[in-house]
């Protein structure tokens, strides 16, 4: 990160400390025009914490100041990773767990279209509300939101805090000041409750937590699902030693063993090395 902003532009540096909402927004519509990138309006969440950028009439959530960012840029990286061996199409059913603050939420809810249906679980709190107001602002009707994250069982569960990125949040049974108390729920579980009896694409990317995805699917829930793609965090445990990140092979022999055909990747980039793609061979509906 350091050595980022040591190459970043003056204008965004500028940017970063300044609080004065219409100084920063016209230093960033400068730096946007410079991309050939229309910047309506940027809005900015708990004190900086997050932003909702209305770029080219998309409003794009993003945890940091950026100097240019677009629906387009957006939906090529959600291509190079949850939908690198699939890409929805309409009428599907897709459940995103670990949506974020939406950023993929948007283009699943596009591809999917007005007869499709969308499922975005984020289980942390504040970031929740940054999803849901992606989810509205966007008009992204087709969208049902959840504030719950995938356990082992049913009740209440807490977030470790790690103060790089929101993303790197993790579940535990441990108290931590992130964030506690978090309704919990089984996969299988979440299933009946929400009436799903197909599911075209299950995304999963949530910090070793795929463990509890995987131990909560029971043989009729994966008979409804026809692909998944689940990003697993061996790289944090070779960097952290932490065991709880290693769930690639665990993912790997799931899938395996419950007729999925799988796909890994072999890249230069670490983090996408570790997503696990699956197609059903035996997906009946």
């Amino acid at each position: 990160m350091y050595l980022l902003r040591m190459n970043e532009p003056f204008f965004l540096k500028l940017a970063r400390k300044i609080k004065i909402p219409f100084l920063r927004k016209w230093l960033l519509r400068y730096l946007f025009k410079k991309e050939q990138l229309h910047l309506q309006n940027i809005h900015s969440f708990k004190k900086d914490k997050f932003f909702i950028y209305q770029v080219n009439n998309f409003f794009i959530p993003n945890e940091s100041l950026v100097e240019k960012i677009s629906y387009e840029m957006q939906f090529q990286k959600c291509r190079n990773e949850s939908l690198f061996a699939y890409v929805p199409e309409k009428g599907n059913t897709i459940i995103d767990i670990g949506a974020g603050l939406g950023e993929e939420t948007i283009h699943y809810s596009h591809l999917a279209g007005e007869t499709g249906r969308v499922i975005s679980i984020e289980a942390n709190p504040m970031v929740f509300e940054i999803l849901n107001k992606t989810i509205l602002l966007n008009k992204l009707a087709n969208v049902a939101s959840h504030n719950i994250a995938i356990y082992q069982q049913k009740g209440m569960v807490n977030l470790a805090e790690d103060k790089t990125s929101y993303e790197a949040f993790y579940v535990t049974p441990e108290k931590d000041k992130a964030a506690n108390n978090i309704p919990a729920n089984r996969l299988d579980d979440f299933f009946t409750e929400q009436k799903i009896s197909r599911v075209d694409l299950l995304k999963v990317n949530i910090e070793g937590g795929e463990r509890f995805v995987i131990n909560t699917l029971g043989p009729e829930q994966l008979l409804m699902i026809r692909h998944v793609a689940i990003a697993c965090h061996d790289f944090r445990y070779r960097r952290e030693g932490n065991e709880f990140f290693k769930t690639k092979d665990l993912v790997i022999q799931f899938l395996g063993q419950n007729g999925f055909d799988i796909q890994t990747r072999h890249t230069d980039i670490e983090y996408i090395n570790d997503w696990v793609y699956g197609t059903n061979k035996f997906y009946l509906i």
